[in-house]
């Protein structure tokens, strides 16, 4: 079963994001793929980062394990 999360502000080691997408709680997993919004705090504000993209999978996979903790709370 996939379940709708938002997480309006998570800190990292490697920035602050704001990140909308689905898990499945079942099996507690999240994919890349399940992610449906990437943003990233810079010096203005939020900037909206394309999540489809090649060069946005690394921050993804570096982020998805952060998220895994934040949901199981």
């Amino acid at each position: 079963m996939k379940t709708p999360f938002t997480i309006n502000r998570i800190t990292t080691n490697f920035g602050i994001f704001k990140v909308k997408g689905v898990w499945c709680s079942k099996y507690k997993t999240i994919v890349s793929e399940d992610i449906s919004s990437l943003q990233v705090m810079g010096t203005d504000g939020w900037v909206c980062l394309n999540h489809k993209s090649k060069d946005c999978a690394q921050c993804i996979d570096k982020l998805l394990p952060e998220l895994l903790l934040q949901l199981k709370i």
